[in-house]
């Protein structure tokens, strides 16, 4: 009901008028939607709950079947983390009515991450493919220690550069097309020298002393200027030490290393030159 009074200024006479007014509100509309609309296991999304119309005052409430005891009850949008396939309830009230949508969500299963198939045996610095079996739908993320995947990451089907001698090891993540990630399959490779370990012009090379604490010397000739580098690794095939080039001339030479800061145990030297390379184990101590 709204009243309106009419005042004459001239003589304070006044009369008062009313007239009923009705108020229709518009129902309350439900936007429900999930980012995404599945989960994987151990996973999670979130809901969003839009309403319109009505009051324009609303209260949220959530339910879900089965229950999901993480889930906050009373807000607009909501995380969710199913532990199975579920629905999603939600009723919104706005102090006339109170409507309700629902959605459900669908857990994917985590995929079960194949062997690796490949060469268990290597040499330093040798390319080996290393394959796997498994859906064309799925991505398959390769990674290795004392190596680079240089090709087919993503693929079934990957070549690996092995690094300095030692061990490695291959590992595989499958994720399915939900991105849904498995366990993880790994593979050992056993790491060796390649068969020629001399360089060119280098000659009566000598590393003393080992076992070697703070520092170690190398000892060596040349028959010809060369350009060398130095390098430490550690026994996962990191690199903890290394020179920029060394131009030197022909004869006797010396370069020393330092190892002060570096963990007891063992390492490997790496000389290289322009063609080749050689190692040496070392033990820290």
């Amino acid at each position: 009901m709204v009243w309106l009074t009419v005042t004459d200024e001239s003589n304070e006479c006044a009369t008062t008028d009313s007239v009923a007014v009705e108020v229709i509100l518009g129902e309350v509309q439900i936007d429900l939607q999930a980012e995404p609309d599945y989960v994987c296991q151990n996973g999670s999304a979130i809901l969003y709950a839009n309403a319109t119309g009505g009051t324009g005052i609303y209260e949220y409430y959530w339910q879900a079947s089965p229950p999901d005891p993480e889930m906050a009850p009373f807000d607009s949008a909501v995380i969710i983390t199913p532990e199975e396939t579920t629905i999603y309830k939600i009723t919104v009230n706005d102090g006339f009515s109170s409507p309700s949508s629902e959605i459900e969500i669908t857990l994917q299963p985590n995929p079960d991450t194949p062997a690796i198939e490949g060469a268990e045996t290597t040499e330093t610095y040798q390319k080996e493919i290393y394959t796997t079996e498994g859906s064309d739908l799925a991505y398959y993320d390769w990674w290795a220690r004392n190596g680079s995947v240089v090709a087919g990451q993503g693929t079934k089907e990957v070549t690996i550069e092995w690094g300095a001698p030692g061990n490695g090891t291959v590992y595989l993540q499958m994720a399915s097309q939900y991105g849904c990630f498995g366990d993880t399959s790994l593979l050992n490779v056993s790491i060796s020298t390649t068969g020629i370990e001399t360089l060119e012009g280098v000659d009566d090379l000598k590393i003393y002393p080992n076992p070697a604490n703070q520092m170690v010397h190398i000892f060596y000739e040349l028959k010809q200027d060369k350009d060398l580098w130095f390098s430490i690794f550690n026994p996962v095939g990191q690199v903890v030490y290394m020179t920029g080039k060394q131009s030197q001339s022909v004869g006797r030479q010396q370069m020393t290393l330092p190892l002060e800061g570096l963990t007891n145990g063992m390492y490997i030297i790496r000389i290289k030159s322009d063609s080749r390379q050689i190692h040496y184990r070392i033990m820290k101590q």
